[in-house]
């Protein structure tokens, strides 16, 4: 949890330093919680794993009325694993994607697609009877999802999004599924 409390710190420092930065209307910052479900192959080893939570932090630059180009931080807070109904094993991380987001439409409410593709640090922890372990691997991610930004003003928006994130290279297999809701602040 310290973790967490430290990294949501750091980027509510980030925001408050780029805020004044921005002064151009099409760029925006952002920060969302989310609801991670996983798809981790685990083979048949009996393993089972829990959802998890995280926060986004999000820097985005509105190109046209359609299109948006953004860079998405993702903190994962842990997916735990037990086997037996024991809890072993731990799997946190973030990741960093750069995307590009489609709105097919104007006004207040508009939904939207993204695709996207970074990099994920994913470290594993075991914690069995007397077994303790962790090792860390980073790999590429892609990113495919859909949301709605809904505008309460014309600097500040609410937004929801569900998107899936396809593990490759040393992290294949770990997949998982974020849904977030969250802020932006439009400058």
């Amino acid at each position: 949890m310290k973790k967490c409390f430290e990294n949501l710190l750091l980027s509510f420092c980030v925001i408050c330093v780029l805020s004044p930065c921005c002064a151009m209307a099409k760029v925006s910052i952002g920060v969302g919680g989310s609801n991670l479900h996983e798809n981790i192959d685990t083979g048949s080893n009996g393993i089972d794993f829990d959802e998890s939570v995280g926060f986004n932090v999000k820097l985005g630059y509105r190109i046209s009325d359609s299109l948006e180009a953004e860079i998405d931080y993702l903190y994962i807070d842990g997916f735990d694993g037990s086997v037996a109904g024991i809890e072993a094993f731990e799997l946190d991380g973030y990741t960093v994607t750069a995307n590009a987001k489609w709105y097919p439409s104007e006004g207040k409410v508009q939904p939207y697609c993204l695709v996207g593709a970074g990099v994920a640090d994913l470290t594993a922890s075991v914690d069995f009877q007397d077994i303790q372990n962790s090792e860390s691997d980073r790999g590429a991610v892609f990113r495919a999802g859909a949301g709605v930004d809904a505008y309460v003003s014309e600097s500040v928006l609410f937004f929801g999004e569900i998107s899936y994130y396809l593990t490759c290279g040393d992290i294949d297999d770990n997949d998982f599924m974020p849904m977030t809701l969250g802020v932006k602040r439009l400058f």
